[in-house]
């Protein structure tokens, strides 16, 4: 009898978490993706532009999906650019609280071709597919940690606004350009590099491997490390920013 019983209760969750489970297929093109708060993304290249919906905490009705001028963008009903507030009443006085609360939704993103990707929120993404093309955007605010497992470009350009994460673990770029605000941290050791620029706004930690030319404009107390025997040029420096080849 408890066997029995356990077992309608483990078919009963698993009915639960398939219905949970969406695939959306068949998204016009785009070009550039927007993640918005309390998703957590895994991005895949691929042949075909669809989103699954892996796991979700809210009714699914709430995640919403929009391409609108090649862009797509993932976001929960409330949440498209920030996080609305409800308002409560505790003890007798009201309070305002968010309306969603930490990582509400995790999809698996599978896109033909992108450029952009902007990424908003405190949640994880990774990148399990090499980035291989001509150029590439970073847009990363919030804390998010963002992993890229390798990358393979001309050109890469990216601007983080927060205290986000961004680790790339492998690969290689021609010329890139960063620019971070407030206390970001940027690992890229294995990754090299011919030609870096870097304006760093804060207390942000960097590693690169630069090749033949680096240029540092630093306001605030930034920590910043680079391999290999690049010229290095010193932009406008304030603050106590340390700047360090590691070899």
């Amino acid at each position: 009898m408890i066997k029995t019983v356990i077992n309608i209760i483990c078919l009963l969750v698993l009915q639960v978490a398939s219905a949970q489970v969406k695939e959306i297929k068949g998204l016009k093109d785009f070009n550039k993706i927007i993640v918005s708060p309390h998703i957590e993304a895994i991005f895949k290249q691929g042949n075909n532009n669809s989103v699954v919906i892996e796991d979700i905490s809210v009714p699914v009705e709430k995640f919403k999906i929009e391409v609108e001028d090649k862009t797509l963008q993932v976001y929960l009903e409330g949440a498209k650019t920030v996080t609305k507030n409800k308002t409560i009443k505790h003890n007798g006085y009201k309070q305002k609280k968010s309306i969603y609360k930490n990582r509400v939704a995790r999809v698996i993103i599978t896109y033909k071709s992108v450029d952009i990707f902007s990424l908003r929120g405190e949640e994880k993404h990774v990148f399990e597919s090499t980035i291989a093309q001509e150029n590439c955007v970073f847009r990363i605010y919030g804390a998010s940690e963002v992993t890229i497992k390798n990358i393979d470009l001309k050109s890469l350009k990216v601007a983080t606004y927060g205290e986000s994460v961004l680790n790339i673990d492998l690969g290689k770029v021609e010329k890139q350009k960063i620019t971070a605000y407030g206390e970001s941290k940027i690992f890229m050791d294995n990754v090299k590099s011919n030609e870096t620029k870097l304006t760093a706004y804060g207390d942000g930690t960097f590693r690169f491997n630069i090749h033949n030319k680096f240029k540092v404009s630093s306001f605030g107390e930034a920590v910043i490390l680079y391999r290999g025997s690049p010229k290095l040029k010193k932009g406008i420096v304030l603050g106590k920013s340390t700047i360090r080849n590691i070899e």
